[in-house]
Protein backbone atom coordinates (compact mmCIF):
# COMPACT_ATOMS: atom_id res chain seq x y z
CA UNK A 1 0.00 0.00 0.00
CA UNK A 2 1.55 3.46 -1.06
CA UNK A 3 1.74 6.41 1.46
CA UNK A 4 2.05 10.32 0.37
CA UNK A 5 5.18 11.69 2.00
CA UNK A 6 2.91 13.81 4.62
CA UNK A 7 1.41 10.48 5.55
CA UNK A 8 4.56 9.34 6.12
CA UNK A 9 6.22 11.67 7.93
CA UNK A 10 2.56 11.56 10.03
CA UNK A 11 3.47 8.17 10.23
CA UNK A 12 6.79 8.33 11.42
CA UNK A 13 5.80 11.14 13.87
CA UNK A 14 3.30 8.70 15.35
CA UNK A 15 5.96 5.88 15.20
CA UNK A 16 7.88 7.68 17.11
CA UNK A 17 6.03 7.94 20.28
CA UNK A 18 4.15 11.50 18.75
CA UNK A 19 6.70 13.78 20.33
CA UNK A 20 5.75 16.90 18.06
CA UNK A 21 2.34 16.07 18.81
CA UNK A 22 3.34 16.12 22.39
CA UNK A 23 5.57 18.85 22.32
CA UNK A 24 2.24 21.08 20.83
CA UNK A 25 -0.71 19.52 23.07
CA UNK A 26 0.69 17.70 25.37
CA UNK A 27 2.50 19.83 27.97
CA UNK A 28 0.13 19.91 30.43
CA UNK A 29 -1.23 17.34 32.76
CA UNK A 30 -5.18 16.92 31.33
CA UNK A 31 -7.48 17.92 34.00
CA UNK A 32 -10.10 15.91 32.49
CA UNK A 33 -10.52 12.21 33.34
CA UNK A 34 -12.37 11.82 29.58
CA UNK A 35 -13.06 13.55 26.25
CA UNK A 36 -16.76 13.35 27.00
CA UNK A 37 -15.76 15.31 30.54
CA UNK A 38 -14.47 17.70 28.30
CA UNK A 39 -17.53 17.96 26.50
CA UNK A 40 -19.93 17.91 29.44
CA UNK A 41 -18.44 20.62 30.75
CA UNK A 42 -18.07 22.87 28.46
CA UNK A 43 -20.78 25.92 29.55
CA UNK A 44 -20.78 29.12 27.85
CA UNK A 45 -20.64 30.61 32.16
CA UNK A 46 -17.82 28.70 32.74
CA UNK A 47 -15.92 30.63 29.89
CA UNK A 48 -15.39 33.66 31.68
CA UNK A 49 -14.63 32.82 35.51
CA UNK A 50 -10.81 33.87 35.85
CA UNK A 51 -9.14 36.12 34.20
CA UNK A 52 -6.71 33.60 32.79
CA UNK A 53 -9.17 32.86 29.64
CA UNK A 54 -6.59 31.68 27.65
CA UNK A 55 -4.43 29.32 29.89
CA UNK A 56 -7.96 27.46 30.34
CA UNK A 57 -8.85 27.28 27.31
CA UNK A 58 -5.32 26.13 25.58
CA UNK A 59 -5.36 23.40 28.48
CA UNK A 60 -8.82 22.27 27.30
CA UNK A 61 -7.20 22.09 23.99
CA UNK A 62 -4.60 20.14 24.90
CA UNK A 63 -6.80 17.61 26.67
CA UNK A 64 -8.59 17.41 24.07
CA UNK A 65 -5.76 16.90 21.88
CA UNK A 66 -4.39 14.19 24.05
CA UNK A 67 -7.70 12.54 24.32
CA UNK A 68 -7.60 12.21 20.17
CA UNK A 69 -3.88 10.94 20.61
CA UNK A 70 -4.67 8.17 22.96
CA UNK A 71 -7.37 6.88 20.61
CA UNK A 72 -5.15 7.00 17.98
CA UNK A 73 -2.56 5.27 19.40
CA UNK A 74 -5.28 2.47 19.94
CA UNK A 75 -6.83 2.20 16.74
CA UNK A 76 -3.03 2.17 15.30
CA UNK A 77 -2.48 -0.92 17.32
CA UNK A 78 -5.66 -2.27 16.50
CA UNK A 79 -6.10 -1.79 12.71
CA UNK A 80 -2.50 0.33 11.40
CA UNK A 81 -1.46 2.97 10.50
CA UNK A 82 -3.55 3.53 7.14
CA UNK A 83 -6.78 3.96 9.14
CA UNK A 84 -5.24 7.70 10.48
CA UNK A 85 -2.73 8.86 8.40
CA UNK A 86 -5.64 10.73 6.69
CA UNK A 87 -7.08 12.17 10.39
CA UNK A 88 -4.30 13.48 11.36
CA UNK A 89 -3.59 16.80 9.70
CA UNK A 90 -7.49 17.48 10.08
CA UNK A 91 -7.58 16.69 13.47
CA UNK A 92 -4.55 19.01 14.27
CA UNK A 93 -5.72 21.63 12.03
CA UNK A 94 -9.17 21.48 13.78
CA UNK A 95 -7.59 21.66 16.86
CA UNK A 96 -6.25 24.34 16.56
CA UNK A 97 -8.88 26.96 14.77
CA UNK A 98 -10.31 25.34 18.21
CA UNK A 99 -7.95 26.84 20.71
CA UNK A 100 -8.27 30.38 18.22
CA UNK A 101 -11.60 30.24 18.47
CA UNK A 102 -11.23 29.80 22.53
CA UNK A 103 -8.96 32.99 22.64
CA UNK A 104 -11.30 34.62 20.24
CA UNK A 105 -14.26 33.79 23.00
CA UNK A 106 -11.80 34.80 25.74
CA UNK A 107 -11.17 37.88 23.98
CA UNK A 108 -14.59 39.06 23.13
CA UNK A 109 -15.81 38.14 26.99
CA UNK A 110 -13.17 40.56 28.03
CA UNK A 111 -14.40 43.11 25.44
CA UNK A 112 -18.28 42.73 26.65
CA UNK A 113 -17.25 42.79 30.34
CA UNK A 114 -15.55 45.87 29.20
CA UNK A 115 -18.33 47.06 27.30
CA UNK A 116 -20.75 46.18 30.49
CA UNK A 117 -18.27 48.41 32.71
CA UNK A 118 -18.04 51.39 30.05
CA UNK A 119 -21.83 51.25 29.53
CA UNK A 120 -22.26 51.55 33.75
CA UNK A 121 -20.08 54.07 33.88
CA UNK A 122 -21.40 56.30 31.00
CA UNK A 123 -24.48 55.50 32.87
CA UNK A 124 -23.75 56.59 35.97
CA UNK A 125 -22.07 60.03 34.31
CA UNK A 126 -25.68 60.38 32.47
CA UNK A 127 -27.60 60.12 35.66
CA UNK A 128 -25.43 62.61 37.09
CA UNK A 129 -25.76 65.04 34.26
CA UNK A 130 -29.57 64.60 34.68
CA UNK A 131 -30.11 65.62 38.13
CA UNK A 132 -27.05 68.66 37.65
CA UNK A 133 -29.47 69.77 34.36
CA UNK A 134 -32.43 69.33 36.81
CA UNK A 135 -30.83 71.20 38.98
CA UNK A 136 -29.85 73.95 37.26
CA UNK A 137 -33.34 74.32 35.34
CA UNK A 138 -34.78 74.60 39.03
CA UNK A 139 -32.19 77.35 39.87
CA UNK A 140 -33.08 78.95 36.48
CA UNK A 141 -36.95 79.06 36.98
CA UNK A 142 -36.36 80.25 40.47
CA UNK A 143 -33.86 82.96 38.96
CA UNK A 144 -36.93 84.28 36.22
CA UNK A 145 -39.44 84.65 39.34
CA UNK A 146 -37.33 86.54 41.37
CA UNK A 147 -36.93 88.42 37.75
CA UNK A 148 -40.42 88.62 37.42
CA UNK A 149 -41.16 89.77 41.05
CA UNK A 150 -38.57 92.29 40.49
CA UNK A 151 -39.37 93.99 37.41
CA UNK A 152 -43.13 94.08 38.44
CA UNK A 153 -41.94 95.85 41.37
CA UNK A 154 -39.77 98.32 39.24
CA UNK A 155 -42.42 98.84 36.98
CA UNK A 156 -44.83 99.87 40.37
CA UNK A 157 -42.30 102.34 41.45
CA UNK A 158 -41.98 103.68 37.72
CA UNK A 159 -45.46 103.93 37.35
CA UNK A 160 -45.97 105.87 40.99
CA UNK A 161 -43.02 107.58 40.24
CA UNK A 162 -44.26 109.15 36.60
CA UNK A 163 -47.33 109.56 38.21
CA UNK A 164 -45.97 111.97 41.22
CA UNK A 165 -43.92 113.35 38.21
CA UNK A 166 -46.99 114.72 36.39
CA UNK A 167 -48.51 115.57 39.73
CA UNK A 168 -46.19 118.12 40.01
CA UNK A 169 -45.71 119.70 36.36
CA UNK A 170 -49.80 120.02 37.00
CA UNK A 171 -49.20 121.53 40.46
CA UNK A 172 -46.13 123.74 38.67
CA UNK A 173 -48.46 124.27 35.89
CA UNK A 174 -51.34 125.67 37.68
CA UNK A 175 -49.31 127.80 39.89
CA UNK A 176 -47.53 129.15 36.91
CA UNK A 177 -51.43 130.07 35.67
CA UNK A 178 -51.89 131.60 39.13
CA UNK A 179 -49.14 133.93 38.77
CA UNK A 180 -50.01 135.07 35.76
CA UNK A 181 -53.77 135.99 36.68
CA UNK A 182 -52.28 137.54 40.01
CA UNK A 183 -49.79 139.87 37.62
CA UNK A 184 -53.09 140.23 35.63
CA UNK A 185 -54.86 141.75 38.25
CA UNK A 186 -51.60 143.31 39.68
CA UNK A 187 -52.04 145.52 36.01
CA UNK A 188 -56.08 145.93 36.40
CA UNK A 189 -55.17 147.21 40.25
CA UNK A 190 -52.92 150.00 39.30
CA UNK A 191 -55.16 150.73 36.37
CA UNK A 192 -57.46 151.31 38.83
CA UNK A 193 -55.47 153.03 40.79
CA UNK A 194 -54.59 155.28 37.78
CA UNK A 195 -58.43 155.68 37.29
CA UNK A 196 -59.18 156.39 40.78
CA UNK A 197 -56.14 159.29 41.22
CA UNK A 198 -57.66 160.64 38.01
CA UNK A 199 -61.06 161.17 39.56
CA UNK A 200 -59.79 162.34 42.83
CA UNK A 201 -58.29 165.22 41.28
CA UNK A 202 -61.56 166.12 39.43
CA UNK A 203 -63.28 165.93 42.95
CA UNK A 204 -60.75 168.38 44.17
CA UNK A 205 -61.11 170.51 41.17
CA UNK A 206 -64.60 170.71 41.33
CA UNK A 207 -64.80 171.36 45.14
CA UNK A 208 -61.78 174.18 44.38
CA UNK A 209 -64.96 175.65 41.69
CA UNK A 210 -67.45 174.98 44.61
CA UNK A 211 -65.80 177.32 46.84
CA UNK A 212 -65.26 179.89 44.42
CA UNK A 213 -68.94 179.54 43.53
CA UNK A 214 -69.98 179.86 47.35
CA UNK A 215 -67.61 183.04 47.91
CA UNK A 216 -69.30 184.55 44.61
CA UNK A 217 -72.44 183.96 46.31
CA UNK A 218 -71.53 185.62 49.82
CA UNK A 219 -70.33 188.54 47.88
CA UNK A 220 -73.83 188.42 46.28
CA UNK A 221 -76.41 189.00 49.04
CA UNK A 222 -78.66 189.88 46.69
CA UNK A 223 -78.71 186.86 44.48
CA UNK A 224 -78.77 184.20 47.11
CA UNK A 225 -81.64 182.42 45.93
CA UNK A 226 -79.74 181.77 42.18
CA UNK A 227 -76.58 180.93 43.77
CA UNK A 228 -77.97 178.53 45.87
CA UNK A 229 -79.92 176.96 42.52
CA UNK A 230 -76.57 177.07 40.75
CA UNK A 231 -74.89 175.37 43.77
CA UNK A 232 -77.72 172.78 43.72
CA UNK A 233 -76.86 172.21 39.46
CA UNK A 234 -73.39 171.84 40.64
CA UNK A 235 -73.64 169.36 43.49
CA UNK A 236 -75.99 167.02 40.84
CA UNK A 237 -73.45 167.77 38.07
CA UNK A 238 -70.67 166.30 40.54
CA UNK A 239 -72.56 163.61 42.20
CA UNK A 240 -71.97 160.72 39.60
CA UNK A 241 -68.56 161.42 40.12
CA UNK A 242 -68.62 160.60 43.94
CA UNK A 243 -70.53 157.26 43.58
CA UNK A 244 -67.63 155.26 42.04
CA UNK A 245 -64.89 156.19 44.38
CA UNK A 246 -64.31 154.07 47.64
CA UNK A 247 -65.00 155.99 50.48
CA UNK A 248 -63.18 153.27 53.09
CA UNK A 249 -60.23 153.69 50.71
CA UNK A 250 -60.05 157.25 50.44
CA UNK A 251 -59.95 159.63 53.36
CA UNK A 252 -59.60 163.40 52.74
CA UNK A 253 -57.74 165.17 55.33
CA UNK A 254 -56.80 168.27 56.13
CA UNK A 255 -58.02 171.80 56.74
CA UNK A 256 -61.16 171.14 54.92
CA UNK A 257 -62.18 167.70 56.28
CA UNK A 258 -65.74 166.51 57.60
CA UNK A 259 -67.31 163.53 57.78
CA UNK A 260 -64.82 162.12 55.92
CA UNK A 261 -64.31 163.95 53.30
CA UNK A 262 -67.79 164.90 52.34
CA UNK A 263 -67.59 168.00 54.36
CA UNK A 264 -65.63 171.51 53.94
CA UNK A 265 -64.22 173.24 57.34
CA UNK A 266 -65.09 176.90 57.60
CA UNK A 267 -61.79 177.52 59.53
CA UNK A 268 -59.56 176.57 55.89
CA UNK A 269 -59.10 179.14 53.56
CA UNK A 270 -58.38 178.32 49.70
CA UNK A 271 -55.97 180.42 47.97
CA UNK A 272 -57.27 181.51 44.32
CA UNK A 273 -53.98 181.56 42.89
CA UNK A 274 -52.31 178.29 44.15
CA UNK A 275 -53.85 175.04 45.47
CA UNK A 276 -50.90 172.13 46.49
CA UNK A 277 -52.40 169.18 46.79
CA UNK A 278 -50.76 165.42 48.34
CA UNK A 279 -51.78 161.93 48.67
CA UNK A 280 -50.19 158.61 49.54
CA UNK A 281 -51.35 155.00 48.55
CA UNK A 282 -50.98 152.34 51.36
CA UNK A 283 -52.81 148.81 51.56
CA UNK A 284 -55.41 150.39 53.57
CA UNK A 285 -56.40 152.73 50.93
CA UNK A 286 -55.52 156.27 49.31
CA UNK A 287 -55.26 159.20 51.95
CA UNK A 288 -55.08 162.38 50.46
CA UNK A 289 -53.75 165.61 52.53
CA UNK A 290 -53.91 169.21 51.06
CA UNK A 291 -50.78 171.34 51.45
CA UNK A 292 -50.43 173.97 53.83
CA UNK A 293 -51.27 176.41 51.24
CA UNK A 294 -54.21 178.57 51.80
CA UNK A 295 -56.84 180.95 50.18
CA UNK A 296 -57.22 184.30 52.19
CA UNK A 297 -59.85 185.89 50.75
CA UNK A 298 -60.69 189.78 51.37
CA UNK A 299 -63.41 189.22 53.17
CA UNK A 300 -62.51 185.74 56.23
CA UNK A 301 -63.14 182.75 56.42
CA UNK A 302 -66.60 180.97 54.94
CA UNK A 303 -68.17 178.07 56.08
CA UNK A 304 -69.11 175.57 53.65
CA UNK A 305 -71.18 173.45 56.03
CA UNK A 306 -73.17 176.42 56.94
CA UNK A 307 -74.34 177.26 53.31
CA UNK A 308 -75.27 173.53 52.25
CA UNK A 309 -78.48 173.05 52.60
CA UNK A 310 -79.54 169.89 54.74
CA UNK A 311 -81.56 167.83 51.70
CA UNK A 312 -78.28 168.41 50.01
CA UNK A 313 -76.37 167.00 52.91
CA UNK A 314 -78.30 164.13 53.28
CA UNK A 315 -78.27 162.93 49.80
CA UNK A 316 -74.54 163.62 50.16
CA UNK A 317 -74.57 160.68 53.43
CA UNK A 318 -76.86 158.09 51.40
CA UNK A 319 -74.70 158.38 48.57
CA UNK A 320 -71.66 157.64 50.79
CA UNK A 321 -73.28 155.13 52.04
CA UNK A 322 -74.94 153.32 49.20
CA UNK A 323 -71.16 153.89 47.73
CA UNK A 324 -69.62 151.50 50.83
CA UNK A 325 -72.04 148.99 50.71
CA UNK A 326 -71.01 148.42 46.70
CA UNK A 327 -67.52 148.15 47.79
CA UNK A 328 -68.06 145.79 50.48
CA UNK A 329 -70.19 143.51 48.15
CA UNK A 330 -67.59 143.94 45.54
CA UNK A 331 -64.73 142.80 47.68
CA UNK A 332 -67.16 139.99 48.55
CA UNK A 333 -67.69 138.96 45.17
CA UNK A 334 -63.81 139.20 44.79
CA UNK A 335 -63.04 136.67 47.87
CA UNK A 336 -65.79 134.03 46.43
CA UNK A 337 -64.34 134.45 43.16
CA UNK A 338 -60.74 134.16 44.16
CA UNK A 339 -62.70 130.86 46.03
CA UNK A 340 -64.42 129.70 42.84
CA UNK A 341 -60.93 129.88 40.90
CA UNK A 342 -59.24 128.01 43.27
CA UNK A 343 -61.39 125.38 43.53
CA UNK A 344 -61.89 125.25 39.90
CA UNK A 345 -58.02 124.82 39.79
CA UNK A 346 -58.19 122.57 42.37
CA UNK A 347 -61.28 120.26 40.61
CA UNK A 348 -58.92 120.40 37.04
CA UNK A 349 -55.74 118.99 38.73
CA UNK A 350 -57.67 116.26 40.22
CA UNK A 351 -59.39 115.51 37.23
CA UNK A 352 -56.28 115.42 34.95
CA UNK A 353 -54.98 112.97 37.74
CA UNK A 354 -57.72 111.04 37.41
CA UNK A 355 -57.88 110.74 33.80
CA UNK A 356 -54.24 109.79 33.96
CA UNK A 357 -55.08 107.14 37.16
CA UNK A 358 -57.87 105.89 34.42
CA UNK A 359 -55.27 105.35 31.43
CA UNK A 360 -53.01 103.54 33.74
CA UNK A 361 -55.58 101.10 34.75
CA UNK A 362 -56.66 100.86 31.25
CA UNK A 363 -53.37 100.18 30.59
CA UNK A 364 -53.07 97.61 33.23
CA UNK A 365 -55.96 96.06 32.13
CA UNK A 366 -55.23 95.37 28.67
CA UNK A 367 -51.63 94.06 30.18
CA UNK A 368 -53.72 91.68 31.93
CA UNK A 369 -55.84 90.33 29.23
CA UNK A 370 -53.13 89.94 27.18
CA UNK A 371 -51.20 88.00 29.86
CA UNK A 372 -54.78 86.30 30.72
CA UNK A 373 -54.73 84.84 27.22
CA UNK A 374 -51.01 83.61 28.00
CA UNK A 375 -51.93 81.72 30.31
CA UNK A 376 -54.95 79.82 29.17
CA UNK A 377 -52.83 79.13 25.60
CA UNK A 378 -50.12 77.93 27.66
CA UNK A 379 -52.91 75.41 29.63
CA UNK A 380 -54.33 73.99 26.72
CA UNK A 381 -51.03 73.63 25.14
CA UNK A 382 -50.01 71.32 28.93
CA UNK A 383 -53.67 70.59 28.82
CA UNK A 384 -53.01 68.55 25.13
CA UNK A 385 -49.38 67.86 26.27
CA UNK A 386 -51.09 65.65 29.16
CA UNK A 387 -53.32 64.01 27.14
CA UNK A 388 -50.79 63.08 24.96
CA UNK A 389 -48.67 61.81 27.51
CA UNK A 390 -51.27 60.00 29.13
CA UNK A 391 -52.34 58.11 25.38
CA UNK A 392 -48.27 57.15 25.15
CA UNK A 393 -48.17 55.70 29.17
CA UNK A 394 -51.24 54.08 28.35
CA UNK A 395 -50.25 52.73 25.28
CA UNK A 396 -46.57 51.55 27.20
CA UNK A 397 -48.57 49.86 29.92
CA UNK A 398 -50.68 48.12 27.40
CA UNK A 399 -47.40 47.27 25.09
CA UNK A 400 -45.48 46.26 28.19
CA UNK A 401 -48.28 43.63 29.80
CA UNK A 402 -48.50 42.31 25.52
CA UNK A 403 -44.89 41.93 26.17
CA UNK A 404 -45.02 40.61 29.53
CA UNK A 405 -47.53 37.91 28.31
CA UNK A 406 -45.66 36.97 25.51
CA UNK A 407 -42.54 36.79 27.64
CA UNK A 408 -44.66 34.48 30.30
CA UNK A 409 -46.34 32.47 27.02
CA UNK A 410 -42.45 31.90 25.83
CA UNK A 411 -41.16 28.60 27.04
CA UNK A 412 -37.44 29.04 28.07
CA UNK A 413 -35.17 26.98 29.06
CA UNK A 414 -34.54 25.68 33.03
CA UNK A 415 -31.83 24.15 34.98
CA UNK A 416 -33.20 20.65 34.21
CA UNK A 417 -34.14 20.98 30.46
CA UNK A 418 -30.28 22.04 29.58
CA UNK A 419 -28.83 19.41 31.74
CA UNK A 420 -31.48 16.75 29.77
CA UNK A 421 -30.33 18.37 26.59
CA UNK A 422 -26.47 17.68 27.65
CA UNK A 423 -27.13 14.11 28.65
CA UNK A 424 -28.69 13.86 25.23
CA UNK A 425 -25.93 15.10 23.57
CA UNK A 426 -23.30 13.23 25.43
CA UNK A 427 -25.82 9.83 24.63
CA UNK A 428 -25.91 10.90 20.81
CA UNK A 429 -21.82 11.23 21.13
CA UNK A 430 -21.74 8.14 22.57
CA UNK A 431 -23.70 6.46 19.45
CA UNK A 432 -21.19 8.32 17.57
CA UNK A 433 -18.75 6.36 18.90
CA UNK A 434 -20.24 3.19 18.21
CA UNK A 435 -21.31 4.39 14.54
CA UNK A 436 -17.45 5.16 14.81
CA UNK A 437 -16.38 1.44 16.13
CA UNK A 438 -18.81 0.14 13.43
CA UNK A 439 -17.32 1.93 10.83
CA UNK A 440 -14.19 0.70 11.69
CA UNK A 441 -15.10 -2.87 11.26
CA UNK A 442 -16.43 -2.42 8.38
CA UNK A 443 -12.97 -1.26 7.52
CA UNK A 444 -11.34 -3.93 8.30
CA UNK A 445 -13.54 -6.45 7.01
CA UNK A 446 -12.98 -4.93 3.57
CA UNK A 447 -9.03 -5.11 3.81
CA UNK A 448 -9.61 -8.56 4.48
CA UNK A 449 -11.51 -9.46 1.86
CA UNK A 450 -8.66 -7.40 -0.15
CA UNK A 451 -6.14 -10.21 1.34
CA UNK A 452 -5.04 -8.41 4.34
CA UNK A 453 -5.05 -11.29 6.82
CA UNK A 454 -3.15 -10.56 9.38
CA UNK A 455 -5.16 -7.26 10.52
CA UNK A 456 -8.13 -9.58 10.47
CA UNK A 457 -6.88 -12.09 12.16
CA UNK A 458 -4.97 -9.63 15.03
CA UNK A 459 -8.93 -9.06 15.88
CA UNK A 460 -10.66 -12.54 15.39
CA UNK A 461 -12.74 -12.33 18.61
CA UNK A 462 -14.27 -8.91 17.26
CA UNK A 463 -14.91 -9.34 13.80
CA UNK A 464 -16.61 -12.91 14.48
CA UNK A 465 -19.25 -10.79 16.38
CA UNK A 466 -20.31 -8.77 12.93
CA UNK A 467 -21.64 -10.56 10.02
CA UNK A 468 -23.32 -9.31 7.12
CA UNK A 469 -27.13 -10.67 7.53
CA UNK A 470 -29.88 -9.29 8.60
CA UNK A 471 -29.34 -10.57 12.39
CA UNK A 472 -26.08 -9.28 12.78
CA UNK A 473 -25.40 -6.40 15.02
CA UNK A 474 -23.86 -4.01 12.25
CA UNK A 475 -27.29 -3.34 11.07
CA UNK A 476 -27.83 -2.01 14.51
CA UNK A 477 -25.32 0.63 14.32
CA UNK A 478 -26.88 1.58 10.85
CA UNK A 479 -29.76 2.18 12.30
CA UNK A 480 -28.85 4.31 15.21
CA UNK A 481 -26.87 6.27 12.40
CA UNK A 482 -30.43 7.36 10.71
CA UNK A 483 -31.51 7.82 14.10
CA UNK A 484 -29.11 10.07 15.22
CA UNK A 485 -29.06 11.84 12.34
CA UNK A 486 -32.80 12.27 12.23
CA UNK A 487 -32.66 13.95 15.71
CA UNK A 488 -29.82 15.99 14.99
CA UNK A 489 -31.79 17.51 12.59
CA UNK A 490 -35.26 17.92 15.02
CA UNK A 491 -32.62 19.57 17.26
CA UNK A 492 -31.45 21.66 14.69
CA UNK A 493 -34.79 22.83 14.11
CA UNK A 494 -35.88 23.26 17.97
CA UNK A 495 -32.70 25.33 17.80
CA UNK A 496 -33.67 27.27 14.83
CA UNK A 497 -37.16 28.28 16.11
CA UNK A 498 -36.06 29.32 19.58
CA UNK A 499 -35.23 33.03 20.06
CA UNK A 500 -31.88 33.40 21.17
CA UNK A 501 -32.73 35.13 24.47
CA UNK A 502 -34.42 32.38 25.65
CA UNK A 503 -31.16 30.23 25.80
Amino acid sequence: MSHSPESAIVHENIANGGTELEKKLLNLKPPFNDIDDVYLSSNFNELDRSSHVSVVMSERVQCIASGIYKEFETMIEAYGLPVVERLMPLIISLLENLDDLYKDQSAYHAEVRQLREENEHIYDQLTAEKAARKQSEMRLLNAEDAFDEERKVNEAKNESLSTSCRQTELRLQLAKDQVSRLEVKEQEWKKEENRLHEHLNELIRSNVELTEQIKFINHNDNSQEQSRNTLNNSIQRNSPRKLSMNSSKYNLTGSTNHDQGSTINGSSTVHSNSLGVGYDTTGGGFEFDELPNTLESEGGGLNVDDDLPAGMRKEIDVLIKENMELVEMKNALNVVKDDLLARIDHLTSENISLRESVDMLTDSRIRLQSELTNTDQLLNDARSELSQLTEKLSLYQDKTNVESTNSAQVKRFTRSEMARILAERNHYKERLLELQDAVRFTETLRVSQKGHRELFMTKTPTIQQYKFDSNSPVSGPLQSLQKFYKRLQEKRLQLKTTPIWDL
